[in-house]
């Protein structure tokens, strides 16, 4: 049987539950909402869980991360402010435990299978819409706990991971073969040199959701006429352009486009449309380029969090998860790799 995190048994636990439940009850009572059945707990993974609550006003989601990725509900709140439109405002938030209650949106855009282009350009110029929203905010959103990751940083940062991994016994669950490590330094100095041009760059950091993708946009519903934006707990403050790295990842997956095909160019240019005013779109592009390669180490970032306070028998099936990223960032900078491909 799998080990299991202290959260993850905390959560399987009745008594946590029915503390979960109760909290829940009084933020909808705040509110004037009643619960109308009982709760049920479809997700348990290592780094969240979640919880249905229906009510006479619809069904309600409660959520927890793991230590590492706690920040999510204070977040969120904040963004609920920045940009109402464009994420899902909690109805009541504990940012000390980083519990969360949100209303239920309905669809996914993958759930309403709509994967067309004019769908995925919609996605990615509104949700440069909420990155500009947040780029004045920068403080703030740190303060609520948003991990910060700035491209000047970026090699100094997998410079010390590097050295962390190195420690590592054979066997471990997180060990990388020296050759893999050996890759990854080579490329070192080509990292720290696109993190210097993207920081001496037009572009300002913002929140990178860093996980941007269809199952992550809810469908407007009623009268609504934006898209919203959810499941922000791997977020980080940075280059803003590391968000199409997984967007790029989806649209171009096995039965979808190829990287050359027109269309990934047009829904690209969409994406840096957005940030025009601050460069001509020639530059933008290279910017972009530059900050995919640095968007691979946001995504080892992200799995590096959700690893936090977790022993190394835990990890199961996802242990090798920030190795593949690594990978991935010394493959596109060696010959013949490029900056989009996954």
């Amino acid at each position: 049987m799998p080990v299991q995190t202290e959260w993850e048994q905390t959560w399987a636990t009745e008594a946590w539950r029915d503390e979960a439940t109760a909290w829940s009850d009084g933020v909808l009572r705040a509110h004037g909402i009643s619960r109308t059945g009982a709760v049920e707990q479809p997700r348990l993974r290592t780094w969240s869980t979640a919880l249905t609550v229906p009510t006479d006003a619809g069904r309600f989601w409660f959520k927890v991360n793991c230590p590492g990725l706690a920040a999510e509900a204070a977040v969120v709140a904040l963004l609920a402010d920045l940009a109402p439109d464009h994420v899902v405002a909690p109805l009541g938030v504990d940012p000390d435990r980083g519990w969360m209650l949100t209303p239920d949106h309905g669809r996914t855009l993958r759930e309403a299978g709509r994967n067309d282009e004019a769908t995925w350009t919609r996605v990615v110029a509104e949700y440069a819409d909420l990155q500009r929203r947040t780029v004045a905010h920068g403080p703030a959103l740190r303060s609520a706990g948003l991990p910060s990751l700035e491209p000047q940083d970026v090699a100094t940062y997998v410079d010390r991971q590097l050295a962390m991994l190195a420690a590592l016994p054979e066997g471990h669950p997180r060990y990388v073969d020296p050759a893999v490590l050996a890759r990854v330094a080579a490329v070192l100095p080509r990292v720290e040199k696109l993190g210097a041009a993207l920081a001496a760059g037009p572009v300002p950091l913002a929140l990178d959701h860093n996980d941007l993708h269809d199952n992550n946009t809810f469908v407007p519903t009623g009268t609504e006429t934006t898209l919203r934006f959810f499941d922000f707990g791997d977020a980080l403050w940075a280059h803003p352009f590391g968000s199409m790295l997984i967007v790029l990842n989806v649209v171009t997956d096995p039965d979808g486009l190829d990287l050359d095909d027109a269309a990934v160019t047009r829904l690209l240019d969409a994406y840096l449309e957005r940030w025009s005013d601050l460069a001509p779109l020639e530059e933008l592009r290279e910017q972009l380029d530059a900050a995919l390669v640095l968007g691979r180490v946001h995504r080892y970032l992200s799995w590096d969090r959700s690893f936090e306070g977790a022993p190394a028998e835990a990890l199961g099936e996802h242990a090798g998860s920030p190795r593949m990223w690594l990978e991935l960032l010394a493959e596109c900078l060696e010959p013949g790799g490029s900056p989009r491909a996954l």
